[in-house]
């Protein structure tokens, strides 16, 4: 017999995951704020419905781009790659910001921010 023992499938749910439905509950309702924000600013900007839509679209992206963020979280781990994507878009919502309270923010701006 080996001295080795053999892991649990059930190894991965021994952490303790007190904190993830919090988490997942803040940032799906942190998104939401940001489609409704966001879309009003276009809409009452532009006047457009068309550019509205286009805006919301603009949030089903991420599932033409799913595959190579798969690739890449195989290639560099799947905990660096949430990591490089959380700073992503925390400096990315930054420099909204930044462009929001300086006055210079437009709709080019907001479409070209992460959906």
């Amino acid at each position: 017999m080996s001295d080795f023992a053999r892991p649990s499938a059930l190894a991965p749910f021994d952490r303790n995951y007190r904190f993830q439905w919090p988490a997942d509950l803040l940032t799906s309702w942190a998104s939401r704020w940001r489609a409704l924000i966001l879309g009003w600013y276009v809409l009452v900007e532009t006047g457009s419905v068309l550019l509205l839509t286009a805006f919301a679209s603009l949030g089903y992206i991420g599932t033409l781009v799913a595959r190579c963020f798969g690739v890449v979280g195989d290639r560099i781990g799947h905990r660096h790659l949430l990591a490089i994507m959380r700073t992503t878009y925390a400096v990315l919502a930054g420099v909204l910001m930044t462009l929001a309270l300086s006055g210079q923010l437009t709709p080019i701006f907001v479409f070209m921010s992460p959906p």
